[in-house]
């Protein structure tokens, strides 16, 4: 099904064994979004309302090919296994508060961006980040133990991106650091960001590359796990590595 016009409906939307697409000045006034089972909701941006509680069940996909931004109040849950978030290369999905259970997969496209506007980002499944993609958050960002990072290249990942409240990036699940080439990853790129690594969590670096680190980000607080070269003098404005190995 394809909506090209705006639809004034506000009762729940469900999105199951078939694809939605929301294109041109398509959008939902609906704010309660249920995708699952094999159902896709598509959007090209600005299609989804101010607010909207998405909620992406076991076979679930969104695809966003175009901008949204949902609003500080907003919610984007993965609950299930095989729920899958796309946002399209150089595109940027807003949301208030994310949280991706164990299981599921978010995609985040060359030059693309998942930013969270509220409080947490809260990831227990795949996030897997493109080179020069961007994960932030203007509160925390808590990395779960089933949790796990795939970096392809630079990137940003920041926490407490409105440099309000000095929120942690924490790590209790992985971070890999992939690429085949120097790497520059900007954690915190505020200067005023740690990332903590907790309990049985891993920053891994793999494959032959030059990690230049993080450029103006906080302390590193029991980083490992290093498996090529670690290079802390290009990085500006850094706080300290503690622990690394």
């Amino acid at each position: 099904m394809t909506l090209t016009g705006v639809n004034t409906y506000t009762g729940t939307t469900t999105v199951s064994a078939g694809t939605f697409a929301l294109t041109g000045v398509g959008a939902l006034a609906s704010t309660d979004i249920d995708i699952s089972n094999g159902g896709t909701l598509q959007t090209d941006g600005s299609a989804l309302a101010d607010g909207s509680d998405i909620d992406i069940a076991a076979g679930g996909t969104l695809d966003i090919d175009g901008s949204e931004n949902l609003g500080a109040t907003s919610t984007l849950d993965l609950n299930g296994a095989g729920a899958l978030v796309d946002i399209a290369a150089g595109q940027t999905l807003s949301v208030g508060t994310i949280t991706t259970a164990d299981g599921s997969t978010v995609t985040i496209n060359a030059g693309a961006t998942l930013a969270g506007l509220g409080n947490t980002i809260n990831n227990g499944g795949v996030m897997n980040v493109a080179d020069t993609g961007s994960v932030t958050d203007a509160g925390a960002i808590n990395n779960l133990v089933t949790g796990v990072y795939n970096f392809a290249g630079a990137a940003t990942f920041d926490s407490d991106s409105d440099n309000a409240g000095a929120e942690q990036i924490t790590n209790d699940g992985q971070i890999n650091l992939n690429g085949n080439n120097t790497q520059i990853v900007n954690i915190g790129p505020n200067g005023n960001n740690d990332l903590l690594n907790q309990n049985a969590g891993q920053v891994e670096l793999l494959s032959n590359l030059v990690f230049e680190a993080c450029r103006s980000c906080g302390d590193l607080v029991g980083v490992c796990s290093f498996n090529s070269v670690f290079e802390r003098d290009a990085c500006d404005d850094f706080g300290q590595v503690i622990k690394a190995a």
